[in-house]
């Protein structure tokens, strides 16, 4: 019941939010019921029914999802690691439908842009031998100045790409970091990639 749950709100919204272990076991279930959408004759249908009790979601697996992948021969979602929960530290995950529509660009709560602030800060420090601290005080600097520019008024998601493209090079040549450049751009395109996560992080 509970993977029942999970898949159908996957098809109906097309990204969901869970930990990592039901995230792939839903994964499991998912696949083969977009496989049956692929197919969809009457048996298929049927055989997805079981899992899906909503008749407006089984529609769309197989009159939308299902014909999105008919060229795809499997792998049509995918998994990606949103860091630990807080409260019971579980691993959290987002697991979307490869191809599902852009997450809108949002206005950021203060609590919002620290979360955000805290998962980019433990990203970049994956790339540059410094503290994650130390990155994460550095990129919240870097936000509050694009937020600045704009006269205080409300940051959004888009203003934090543009200040990582445009300001975060400088912060880290003052820093001392090499090859700043590269790893700034390396940096945007994975946070560009990451935006469905970053947008959907419970905080």
């Amino acid at each position: 019941m509970l993977y029942r749950n999970l898949v159908t709100a996957l098809f109906q919204s097309e990204r969901i939010q869970t930990t990592v272990i039901k995230a792939k076991e839903a994964r499991s279930v998912a696949e083969r019921l977009i496989t049956f959408a692929k197919r969809g004759d009457l048996h298929a249908r049927r055989m997805a029914a079981r899992k899906i009790n909503d008749p407006v979601v089984l529609a769309k697996l197989f009159e939308e999802i299902g014909p999105r992948y008919a060229e795809r021969p499997g792998g049509y979602t995918r998994i990606l690691r949103m860091g630990q929960r807080d409260g019971d530290a579980a691993h959290t995950s987002m697991l979307e439908l490869l191809g599902a529509p852009a997450v809108k660009d949002k206005v950021l709560t203060t609590r919002e842009t620290m979360a955000i602030t805290d998962y980019l800060g433990n990203m970049l420090a994956t790339r540059i031998n410094k503290n994650p601290a130390a990155l994460k005080g550095l990129l919240l600097v870097t936000f509050q100045g694009e937020q600045d520019e704009k006269g205080l008024t409300p940051l959004n998601f888009s203003d934090v790409i543009h200040a990582i493209n445009h300001t975060l090079k400088d912060r880290l040549e003052q820093l001392g970091i090499k090859d700043a450049e590269a790893i700034t751009k390396d940096f945007s395109e994975e946070v560009t990639r990451n935006q469905s996560v970053l947008l959907m992080m419970s905080v």
